[in-house]
């Protein structure tokens, strides 16, 4: 579960906020004006967003790959005689 800040309390209690995060693992949304601006999430979060993001894009090029063979097998592909043809030079 995350906690609700003020930016306001990061001016007076950042190290306070900050040990919270890392003890609790818990993140912290800052809010100004009763709108959410930012998060202050322990590293593991960010560590562990920046892995998924990365598997997704691998998975996003070998789903692309599969479905050039799919098409390739079902004769929809076509054969370039330069790659030129494909990026209108």
């Amino acid at each position: 579960m995350y906690k609700d800040i003020y930016s306001r309390e990061i001016q007076r209690n950042y190290k306070k906020i900050f040990e919270f995060v890392m003890r609790d693992g818990a993140p912290c949304i800052v809010k100004k004006r009763d709108k959410p601006q930012v998060a202050i999430v322990p590293m593991k979060y960010l560590y562990d967003y920046e892995k998924m993001k990365e598997d997704c894009e691998i998975n996003q090029v070998l789903n692309t790959i599969r479905e050039g063979e799919m098409e390739y097998k079902a004769g929809k592909a076509k054969e370039l005689k330069d790659v030129k043809e494909i990026l209108d030079w």
